[in-house]
């Protein structure tokens, strides 16, 4: 056997014992996102005891109650975002239970056990996904999560939402338009502005203290798994080295 026949060899086994022994990057896209449509608080956090509280969207800036928010929501990426800017109704609730808020380096954070959201399509226009049509009242997009947060700067009028995989269960999607591999991370972050009054609590054995906010946010999944860069680098330089041998060959068959 030649040298570059043993070095082809050993190029391509490295590569595919790597492969196989690193762990795959995961590839994650931002796929949703919404804006509210009206003006004024969307969003609220209500303090329902010591370490307790819910948050929740209200239908209107001083309600006090669950409901549904008006929302501009998008797809992006992939052929839905041809639908363009989708008119949307969102609801949002998440409980906090004997959950006293956390300071740390000047954050405040208040741990979530559980919740749930969804997006309903309220436009009139009949939706056209390939040979798929979907009218007012499709689920653009819902779901559940366990171990959210709310944190914010100490005092600030800023802060999120967020809920992240692992574990895998703990954020859920589905939806008319789209499937999604329950075995793959999902997460989603929203964004809370004018937060009034400003994000703080009492003690270190209450939960944050009740507030309205404007909420905007965007949600993720995993998409895909692709080799880590330096398996891709063994990976082309062993098919780089067969391309050289082949080319060596072709020209010793011309040349005789």
């Amino acid at each position: 056997m030649s040298v570059l026949s043993k070095i082809t060899m050993i190029s391509l086994a490295a590569a595919g014992s790597l492969a196989l022994a690193t762990p795959a990057a995961a590839v994650t896209e931002i796929f949703a996102s919404y804006l509210p449509t009206a003006a004024g608080s969307n969003m609220r956090y209500q303090k329902t005891g010591v370490g307790n509280g819910l948050i929740y969207t209200v239908a209107t800036p001083k309600s006090s109650s669950l409901g549904s928010t008006a929302v501009k929501f998008s797809f992006i990426g992939g052929p839905l975002a041809s639908l363009g800017i989708l008119d949307g109704s969102f609801v949002f609730s998440g409980i906090a239970t004997d959950n006293p808020a956390l300071s740390l380096g000047g954050l405040v954070i208040q741990t979530l056990d559980s919740g749930f959201f969804g997006f309903t399509y309220t436009g009139a226009t009949t939706l056209h996904v390939g040979s798929k049509t979907y009218t007012t009242g499709a689920n653009l997009l819902s779901g559940s999560f366990t171990g959210g947060q709310i944190f914010g700067t100490a005092r600030g009028s800023s802060g999120s939402v967020t809920a992240s995989t692992p574990p895998v269960s703990a954020v859920q999607y589905s939806s008319d338009f789209r499937t999604f591999d329950p075995l793959l991370d999902k997460d989603f972050a929203l964004a809370l502005t004018a937060i009034t009054p400003f994000l703080s609590r009492l003690n270190s054995d209450n939960s944050i203290n009740s507030f309205r906010a404007v909420s905007t946010g965007a949600f993720s999944t995993e998409v895909a798994a692709v080799p880590e860069p330096q398996v891709w680098g063994l990976l082309v330089a062993g098919f780089g080295l067969v391309g050289v041998r082949l080319r060596r060959r072709h020209n010793k068959v011309f040349a005789c």
